[in-house]
């Protein structure tokens, strides 16, 4: 019984190693949304429905995985941050539009207000494609899924 119990000890590390590494190229956020998405592209949206990716046909290679969530690790924005997984290049840039809500830019300027995305603990601004006001959203073009996304004043926030 010894041996059995001794012998079933020593395999269990590999036993997690390889239960662990099987198809775990994305660890969805608690909290978030998740939708495989391929060669032919589609929209990722995270839940509140405030960040949406519009990934045309053949920016992606092969079909991912990919996560969006609130997050608490990014710099402060205007409104909240997400984070985005898993963090790749594309082939064509895709669409990333940030909604806002009328509270968040109270007092701002909302010819300003840009999408950004998170280079070191700063944020910095993504070229700019269209703003609407009666829609509260900001548009910008991306050539990666970048980890996080945020709204900003200005082109950079956080120096």
């Amino acid at each position: 019984m010894h041996v059995k119990v001794g012998a079933l000890l020593a395999l269990a590390p590999f036993a997690l190693v390889v239960a662990c590494s099987q198809d775990s190229v994305v660890d969805p956020p608690e909290a978030g949304s998740t939708i495989e998405l391929g060669p032919d592209g589609g929209t990722a949206t995270s839940l509140d429905g405030n960040l949406i990716i519009e990934i045309p046909a053949g920016a992606l290679a092969e079909t991912v995985l990919i996560s969006i969530a609130q997050s608490g690790e990014a710099p402060a924005s205007i409104g909240p941050a997400y984070r985005v997984q898993p963090n790749i290049a594309l082939a064509i840039d895709s669409t990333v539009t940030y909604r806002y809500s009328p509270s968040d830019v109270t007092g701002r300027d909302l010819e300003a207000l840009n999408v950004a995305v998170d280079i070191g603990g700063r944020w910095e601004a993504l070229p700019r494609i269209a703003a609407d006001e009666s829609a509260r959203t900001v548009s910008a073009n991306d050539s990666a899924l970048s980890f996080h996304y945020g709204l900003i004043e200005g082109l950079a926030s956080g120096e």
